[in-house]
C-alpha cells in the first residue's frame, strides 16, 4: 500500500483549504517515507501528534538562538530517554511474565516560531508498533503510561536533570492536541490518509524560520 506524493499534496491542500497554507514537498515526502517504513515493519501502527514547548522567556530564547544546534541535541536526547523508558517498561513486563511486543520509535518533527515568541516550539508525529502501544493513556493519570513517559522524557532532555511527573505536569511543556491518536492498518488506506493529512501540518511553510542557521524539519531514518 502506498500513496503517491502527488496524491498526498492534493490531500493536504484539500484538508487545509481556506487556511492558505503552502507545503514543502520534500517534507511531505519524508512523512510518507517514515509512514511507509513503519507499516513495512509493523502490520498495525499507532501514530500520534504531540507538541513540545520551552519556557517562554527571553533568556532561554537567546540561548537557543545563539546555539542553533542545541535544538537538534534536545530532540536526540528526548528520543534517547523515551527509548530508555519504553525498554525499561518492556523489561519489567517480561519479569512479571507478561507477553511483550517491542517497538522502534519512528517520527517526524517540525520546528516553528511565531513572530513574537521568544522561543520556538516543536510539532511531532510519532509512530510505534500498535501491538506494543495502542493509546497514550489517561492524561490525568499518575501511572507511567505512554503520555507520561513522553512528558518525563521531554523535561529530562530539556533540563538534563531528574524530575517528578508532578513537576512535568505543572510546567505544561508537553501538549497533546485534540484527537491526537491514529490507529493504522497496513492494508487500510483510509486510516493512513487520515493520519497523513494531520501530519501534513508539519510540512507547511508558514511560521518556520528557514535559512536562519537551523533545521526546521526532520525525521527518523529507520
Amino acid at each position: 500500500m502506498s500513496i503517491s506524493i502527488e496524491e498526498y499534496v492534493l490531500l493536504a491542500q484539500l484538508f487545509y483549504e481556506g487556511q492558505n497554507y503552502s507545503f514543502n514537498v520534500d517534507n511531505l515526502e519524508k512523512i510518507l517515507s517514515v509512514s511507509e517504513s513503519a507499516l513495512q515493519n509493523y502490520s498495525r501502527v499507532f501514530a500520534f501528534r504531540v507538541d513540545f514547548h520551552f519556557e517562554q522567556h527571553t533568556g532561554f530564547g537567546m540561548y537557543l538562538a545563539l546555539k542553533p544546534e542545541s535544538g537538534s541535541r534536545i530532540i536526540k536526547e528526548f528520543f534517547s530517554r523515551l527509548k530508555w523508558l519504553i525498554e525499561r517498561d518492556e523489561l519489567e513486563r517480561r519479569y512479571e511474565g507478561k507477553r511483550v511486543h517491542s517497538t522502534e520509535i519512528r517520527y517526524v518533527w517540525a520546528k516553528e516560531q511565531t513572530a513574537n515568541a521568544p522561543c520556538p516550539h516543536y510539532h511531532m508525529m510519532i509512530f510505534l508498533n500498535r501491538d506494543a502501544y495502542y493509546k497514550l493513556g489517561n492524561y490525568e493519570s499518575e501511572r507511567m503510561n505512554l503520555a507520561n513517559k513522553i512528558r518525563m522524557a521531554w523535561h529530562r532532555a530539556v533540563y538534563d536533570e531528574d524530575t517528578t511527573l508532578q513537576d512535568c505536569k505543572k510546567m505544561g511543556l508537553v501538549h497533546f492536541p485534540k484527537n491526537a491518536e491514529y490507529l493504522i492498518e497496513r492494508n487500510d488506506t483510509e486510516s493512513l490518509k487520515k493520519m497523513l493529512v494531520r501530519a501534513a501540518y508539519l510540512a507547511k511553510h508558514e511560521t518556520k524560520r528557514r535559512r536562519e542557521g537551523y533545521r526546521c524539519f526532520g525525521g527518523s531514518n529507520l
